[in-house]
Formats: structure tokens, sequence, C-alpha cells
């Protein structure tokens, strides 16, 4: 991705995506102080981490039972929560004149120093 730092703003409640097209809204976590790239905000995962011999790290956003000695992994939380998808939304500023961007975004693991990089055409018309 190219950067022309131009911090997007998260627009609403985040969402959660089932498999058969459930959603649920939920509010999200969001960090804006001392963040980098300055001025950016992150959001954090709304799914807390769990497995066989840790606890679930915060409440799940979702009812669920999971017996944690049998699978570590609910319907919102656990080690891979596979079946649901985390949408948020993004507010494009009135400002922004018509044109063809690049999206930059990235992803960084609460449990490990792995960081994910993504990139996304957007063309404003």
């Amino acid at each position: 991705c190219f950067q022309q730092i131009m911090p997007i703003p998260f627009a609403g409640k985040t969402q959660l995506l089932w498999e058969g097209g459930y959603t649920m809204e939920i509010n999200g976590t969001y960090l804006s102080e001392g963040t980098r790239p300055a001025g950016s905000t992150w959001a954090m995962n709304p799914l807390p981490y769990s497995d066989a011999h840790e606890p679930v790290q915060f409440p799940p956003p979702c009812n669920e039972t999971v017996d944690r000695t049998k699978n570590d992994t609910g319907r919102c939380s656990g080690r891979f929560p596979y079946a649901v998808s985390i949408i948020d939304s993004l507010t494009i500023p009135t400002n922004t004149p018509p044109g063809e961007y690049v999206l930059g975004f990235r992803y960084d693991c609460e449990a490990t120093a792995q960081v994910w990089s993504s990139c996304a055409d957007i063309t404003i018309s």
C-alpha cells in the first residue's frame, strides 16, 4: 500500500456476521491515542481469546455455552471462532475528492508479535 496519511474514522457499531446470514450489532472498542500512524484509530478484536488452559479474557459479545475442557471455540470466543466475521464500517470525509484510492489496513495480533497488512482498491465518484 502507498502511505499518504488520511485516517478514516470508524462509523456506527461493529457487526458480527455468522454463516447463514445472522447478524448482531455490538459496541466496538476503539483506540486513537498513541497510535501509529498518528491520528489513526484502531478497533479491538471484540471476540475474546481462550483455550483449554486460559479462561475467556473478557465476556463474549454473544450468548454461548462452551465446555472449555472439550472444545476451546464458541460462537464468538475461543482460539479460532471460525463461523463468525467481524464487520466494521468507515466514514469517508465529505471533502474527499472523487478519484481512485488505495485503502491500507492491518491486523495486529494480540497474542503474538504478528502483523498482517492488506490493501483494497476504492473508487469515490
